[in-house]
């Protein structure tokens, strides 16, 4: 999406960019692919979690008042 507004984005720290190349283009889908696999992750322990919860006899969700 930086790509298709000129949008250039240079990494002083770890010295990398991302720009119109094709190198740029394979580091924004490894990150776009870590980024989809982390939320996957994150919605699986949550889930789990919950269900722990739920076992456990615990009221889930806001407190009602």
């Amino acid at each position: 999406m930086a790509a298709q507004k000129n949008i250039h984005l240079h990494a002083v720290k770890g010295n990398w960019q991302l720009d119109d190349s094709s190198q740029s283009k394979i580091v924004a889908m490894a990150c776009s692919i870590a980024a989809e696999i982390e939320r996957d992750l994150i919605s699986q322990r949550t889930t789990e979690a919950l269900a722990a919860r739920k076992k456990m006899g615990m009221t889930l969700g806001r407190a009602r008042y």
